[in-house]
């Protein structure tokens, strides 16, 4: 599974909206549908290729009226990861972080984050 494909369809119907300081009402937004495209190939050894198509349809939508969004968009990258040791003493008191299980086998005492 090096390779992973993802294409979502989001779609937004009629609805209603305001002008921006509230004195003109009854304004109604155009339906869209947007298209969405995603790509990672995983090459191994923590490097991967990752690209995105957004509106992939070039749609033309406000949301909210007045502010136009971008139309058709291409993003790419690489992704290296490295497996950095953690700095002198910041192991031991990782489970402060909400994730007690980033702590490697003997690193660290938990009491000695105590207050």
């Amino acid at each position: 599974d090096a390779l992973s494909l993802t294409a979502t369809a989001v779609y937004t119907g009629k609805w209603a909206d305001i002008n921006r300081d509230g004195t003109a009402t009854g304004l109604f937004a155009t339906p869209y549908t947007l298209v969405n495209l995603t790509g990672n190939y995983d090459f191994g050894n923590e490097l991967s290729f990752f690209t995105r198509i957004n509106n992939l349809l070039d749609r033309r939508y406000q949301d909210p009226i007045g502010f136009q969004h971008q139309g058709f968009g291409v993003f790419a990258g690489i992704k290296l990861a490295f497996d950095v040791p953690a700095l002198p003493g910041a192991a031991r008191c990782l489970y402060r972080l909400g994730d007690p299980t980033r702590r490697r086998p003997g690193e660290g005492d938990p009491a000695a984050c105590a207050e």
